[in-house]
C-alpha cells in the first residue's frame, strides 16, 4: 500500500487513509522489536526520513473502546494527566470528524519546547476507534518565537476490543526537529515510550469516575449538536480544503429539529 503524503495539506481523510494508519498498528512487515515487556515497542524506518517511525502497544484491562475513545478526545480531562502538555486548544472544525489543533509540548533542558498545529481525523470501526493526525501549516498559527515547530508526518492512536478491556495502540512518525544526531533522538523516543503507555493507561482507567462528576453528557467529538457553529472553519476555507458547509442543523436555535443531529455513530468509517 502507497504511503499518504501527509505533512502540509489540509484535505478531507477518505476510508484508504484509516486503513493505511491501520495497516501501520496491525501489520508485522517491516518492524523491528525495541522493546518487549508489560508492553510493546517496534520501530520501523521509511525511504526519505532520518526519522524513526515508533508504535507502542498493550492490553489496558477494564476499559472498552468506547471509554478509551472519550478519554483521548476529552480535552478537559488531558489538561489534568498529561504533564507535558503545556497548552493545547481546538482551532476550528472542518467537519464532523475532522478537525484543526493545537498542541505544545513541555521538552526537557536544555532543549526548547516543541509545538504542532495538526488535522486530526476520528473514526469509529467495526471492533474499535481510529484517532490520527499529521500537521498542517495554517497562516492563522505561525511558528511561535522561542518554540521550534516539529512536523507529525502521521500519528495517532488505534484501540481494539478484547475480552477484559481493550489493545491500546500509539503510532508516531514525527520529526521533532531536534539539532541533534536522528540515532540519539530515536534511542530516546523508543526509551520513553513504556513510560507514556503506563501513564496513558493508568489515566484511562481513571476517566470513567472523572466523567461521572464532569459533564458526564458533554461529548462534542461524538454530538454535532453540542459544538457551535463559530467552531468551523469559514466557509470559504472549508469549500477551498474540499469540506462540506458547517451543518445546518448548529443554525436552529429552537432545537425542535432533533433529527438533524449527527453523532459519531451516524457515519462510520469502514477498516477491515
Amino acid at each position: 500500500m502507497a504511503q499518504l503524503h501527509l505533512g502540509q495539506s489540509v484535505a478531507p481523510n477518505k476510508p484508504q487513509d484509516f486503513e493505511y494508519f491501520r495497516s501501520l498498528c496491525e501489520e508485522e512487515e517491516g518492524w523491528y522489536l525495541s522493546y518487549d515487556n508489560d508492553v510493546t515497542v517496534h520501530g520501523r524506518d521509511f525511504p526519505g526520513s532520518n526519522s524513526k517511525c515508533i508504535r507502542v502497544r498493550g492490553r489496558i484491562r477494564g476499559v472498552n473502546t468506547d471509554t478509551m475513545f472519550d478519554f483521548m478526545c476529552d480535552e478537559e480531562y488531558r489538561a489534568s494527566w498529561d504533564t507535558l502538555n503545556m497548552n493545547s486548544f481546538n482551532i476550528c472544525q472542518l467537519d464532523k470528524h475532522t478537525n484543526i489543533g493545537y498542541y505544545c509540548i513541555k521538552s526537557p533542558f536544555p532543549l526548547q519546547n516543541r509545538d504542532v498545529v495538526f488535522q486530526r481525523s476520528w473514526g469509529k470501526i467495526p471492533n474499535g476507534y481510529v484517532i490520527m493526525n499529521h500537521s498542517v501549516e495554517l497562516p492563522t498559527h505561525p511558528p511561535i518565537h522561542g518554540i521550534v515547530r516539529a512536523t507529525s508526518l502521521i500519528t495517532g492512536y488505534y484501540v481494539v476490543d478484547t475480552d477484559d478491556g481493550c489493545l491500546f495502540t500509539y503510532l508516531s512518525h514525527a520529526d521533532a526537529k531536534v539539532a541533534l544526531p536522528f540515532w540519539f533522538c530515536n534511542k530516546i523516543g523508543v526509551y520513553v515510550a513504556p513510560g507514556f503507555f503506563r501513564k496513558v493507561s493508568t489515566a484511562a482507567m481513571g476517566y470513567a469516575d472523572w466523567k461521572l462528576v464532569h459533564r458526564p453528557d458533554h461529548k462534542p467529538w461524538r454530538f454535532e449538536e453540542q459544538r457551535m457553529l463559530h467552531e468551523y472553519a469559514d466557509p470559504d476555507m472549508l469549500e477551498e480544503w474540499g469540506f462540506p458547509p458547517a451543518p445546518s442543523c448548529l443554525i436552529e436555535t429552537d432545537g425542535s429539529d432533533s433529527d438533524s443531529f449527527h453523532s459519531l455513530e451516524d457515519e462510520i468509517v469502514t477498516a477491515n
